[in-house]
């Protein structure tokens, strides 16, 4: 369960990239400028990048997606009806916190390499409160990751929770195998 985190990361650029490459959504592009300023905070030069965002179908696309995943689990893990009337609320609510989390990482991330790329000047005691901030969202992970491996293990069993792990793995496999086109 330690590797959820890398792997959403994975799930969510797989889908990003199947929705992409199928034409499933409609592309707009924005532009920003970052000012690039020296330690002393004077100004030296300005920079831009380009973000593409995804609209259009891009709803419908991960719904499916998501009910394709739930149909995956609940017939993987060989979930009853009891079962999967306690897990999957459980499942939601675990998923909501750790992309949660791991948006708040990837924010904090950004902000960190724009500070290290000295695109943005922050001074030290920020930079440390930023960085501290990081670290502990992978403690925050870790221990996400802990309290539900044990609510799961209560709900499904051992056995299944394994299975559970394993249906992660398996699905997320499917979905590269897919954009591949090797189904």
């Amino acid at each position: 369960m330690f590797i959820m985190n890398t792997k959403q990361i994975i799930l969510s650029f797989t889908i990003f990239v199947l929705l992409s490459f199928t034409g499933f959504a409609q592309v707009r592009r924005y532009s920003q400028a970052d000012t690039i300023r020296t330690s002393q905070g004077n100004i030296v030069g300005t920079s831009s990048f380009e973000i593409t965002i995804t609209e259009g179908a891009y709803q419908d696309r991960v719904e499916s997606l998501l009910s394709q995943k739930v149909a995956f689990f609940s017939t993987y893990i060989e979930l009853t009806i009891r079962e999967a009337e306690a897990f999957w609320p459980l499942y939601n609510e675990y998923q909501n916190k750790l992309t949660a989390i791991n948006d708040k990482q990837n924010k904090l991330r950004a902000l960190l390499i724009s500070v290290s790329e000295r695109r943005i000047y922050m001074d030290d005691q920020a930079v440390k409160k930023n960085l501290d901030e990081y670290v502990q969202c992978g403690n925050s992970t870790n221990s996400l990751n802990l309290e539900y491996h044990r609510k799961f293990s209560d709900v499904l069993g051992p056995k299944k929770t394994v299975r559970l792990y394993m249906a992660e793995i398996e699905f997320q496999q499917q979905l590269i195998r897919a954009l591949r086109g090797n189904r």
